[in-house]
């Protein structure tokens, strides 16, 4: 009995074990899918916030490279400070910054798991990006509307200027032709501001652009041809002063001519004797209408020409009283020409007597150390003071240093005998009151005197042959020389006074000469020296190497030359 209770009771047992099976497996189902549904939860929050964390990314890159482009902009940043924007920009761009962080504080939440808070962050840093741009829009907005508030007042300057331009054309049009006039009057209509200052109130502002861009257009119309005008006229009143200094000239060259002397010589010698030359290129000038040419021309060339006659003028009265001694006579018996008004013409030696010419006991200068020495052969002199041009002895002394080769140079002086004690000898002296450069050289004066030591019999002392060498585009012309005199030549410079011409037309003209340097160079009898000239591309024709010095003793020009063809 005993034994059937026990298992009775077993029994019972398991089946309150079988009926409280399925409730357990049920529950410990149940906690398996909560904690799925967490576990999803918060990864979608994750994926969320990542997603929206590169959009707030994406829109913070956005925002401060606007920002940025701003900051570079110093036209722009300078607009904001006229317009008081600039404080309200920088303010702005803090709070960006601050924005900004909020992003690196989301970022740090969710690498700790935190999405929730980051969430927070993220939206926040939104929402201050939101009104970042949002000021940023309104700080644009005012900014241009200030701009165009500036264009406006710009414009209506701009219309008040051309209106004061086109009374300034107004003016100087007076009793213009009906063309003209036209022309301003339209211009006037289009530049109404009443009608203007309308069309901008009501927005139009290109339209009033427009007619400003039109009426300009119109006041340059009108002007351009005032000008033509105006140069018309100024072309005539300039052909008619040239007529008159032809006129002056002419009498001027007459006076000195019927004094006995060599007026187109003397003309020349003062800068007066190719006017008809230069007449002619005014003309051309003056005639091509060119405003700028023709008030060039008057200042430079007109200007120059008058001041030149003027001077000449006022030394027109010295001819009429002038004598014509040679410098011999002075020398000889300088007494009688105390205070006498005398024309030398001779040749410039500047501040070292020459050899074998007589001059005054005492050889140094009379009275100052510019003091300079004209010779015409018979002796010579030392010559003071007067109206020497500026640049005269310049260049007188360049020619006398470094262009001997071509010949002395050809002065004439009219002044005064002076007479001064020195060192008990008397010493005569010419106080001088015109200078004047003669054209051509030594050669043509010598041969004129008489002398006997003429360059033409001094020509082709020196032997010239000429080696050409053709490199495809280079040619090569070396040049031996050799003196055939019976004294020492000295040549200019280290190039042996080597001068490659060129024949145009009936004349030859320099085409080349040699880099040198301004050393003189010698040549004993008999001795040789070689040049060589490089050409680059020489046109094909006729062409002559000339050499030029001087004989070392009596200072007389010698030269040599060889003609030689290009194909």
């Amino acid at each position: 009995m005993l034994k059937i209770k026990r298992v009775s009771a077993a029994f019972l047992v398991l089946m309150l074990l079988l009926s409280a099976a399925p409730t357990l497996v049920s529950a410990a189902e149940g906690g398996e899918n909560e904690e799925s549904r967490v576990d999803e939860a918060s990864k979608t929050l994750q994926r969320r916030v990542q997603v929206m964390l590169r959009i707030a990314e994406r829109t913070a890159d956005r925002i401060g490279g606007f920002i940025e482009k701003i900051r570079r902009n110093d036209v722009l940043l300078k607009s904001l400070e006229k317009a008081d924007l600039l404080d309200d920009f920088n303010g702005n761009a803090s709070a960006f910054e601050e924005a900004k962080d909020l992003l690196d504080k989301a970022k740090a939440l969710i690498e700790k798991g935190n999405y929730t808070l980051a969430m927070v962050k993220v939206k926040e840093a939104l929402t201050a990006f939101r009104g970042a741009y949002g000021t940023m829009h309104r700080i644009i907005g005012e900014l241009t509307a200030v701009e165009n508030q500036r264009k406006v007042e710009g414009l209506i300057v701009a219309v008040n200027r051309t209106l004061e331009r086109l009374e300034e054309v107004e003016r100087l049009a007076g009793e213009a032709d009906g063309e003209t006039s036209d022309i301003i009057q339209q211009a006037r209509e289009l530049l109404n501001l009443t009608e203007i200052r309308a069309l901008i109130k009501a927005g139009n502002v290109s339209e009033a652009a427009h007619r400003l861009a039109e009426a300009g257009r119109l006041t340059a119309k009108a002007f351009k041809a005032l000008k033509a005008k105006a140069e018309e006229r100024l072309a005539q009143r300039t052909e008619r002063f040239l007529e008159m200094i032809k006129y002056i000239q002419r009498k001027v060259a007459e006076k000195i001519r019927n004094a006995g002397f060599n007026a187109s010589e003397i003309l020349e010698g003062a800068g007066l004797g190719n006017f008809s030359g230069t007449r002619q290129r005014i003309l051309e000038k003056i005639r091509s209408l060119n405003c700028t040419a023709i008030r060039k021309i008057i200042r430079r060339d007109l200007k120059a020409i008058c001041i030149r006659l003027h001077r000449m003028r006022k030394t027109l009265p010295l001819f009429r009283v002038v004598e014509k001694p040679k410098i011999k006579d002075i020398l000889s018996n300088p007494k009688i020409w105390i205070n006498k008004t005398v024309f030398i013409s001779g040749v410039y030696y500047g501040w070292k007597s020459p050899k074998g010419i007589s001059g005054p006991n005492y050889t140094g200068p009379p009275e100052t150390r510019s003091d300079w020495i004209i010779s015409d052969g018979t002796g010579w002199i030392y010559v003071t003071g007067g109206r020497i041009p500026i640049g005269w002895m310049h260049r007188a002394e360049k020619h006398r240093r470094f262009e001997s080769s071509r010949g002395a140079m050809r002065v004439a002086v009219i002044g005064t005998v002076k007479v001064k004690i020195i060192k008990g000898s008397t010493v005569p002296y010419i106080h001088a009151k015109l200078a004047l450069i003669l054209p051509g050289t030594a050669k043509v004066l010598e041969e004129n005197l008489g002398n006997e030591t003429a360059v033409s019999k001094h020509r082709h002392m020196l032997m010239v042959s000429v080696h050409v060498k053709i490199e495809n585009e280079t040619v090569l012309v070396t040049v031996k020389v050799t003196n055939k005199a019976n004294g020492t030549v000295v040549f200019p410079n280290e190039a042996y006074g080597v001068v490659i011409e060129r024949k145009i037309g009936d004349e030859w003209k320099i085409y080349k000469k040699p880099l040198s340097i301004r050393k003189s160079a010698e040549l004993k009898p008999g001795e040789s020296a070689n040049v060589t000239v490089k050409m680059h591309r020489p046109p094909a024709g006729a062409y002559r190497v000339v050499s030029a010095g001087w004989l070392k003793k009596t200072h007389q020009p010698v030269t040599g030359f060889a003609e030689f063809s290009l194909p």
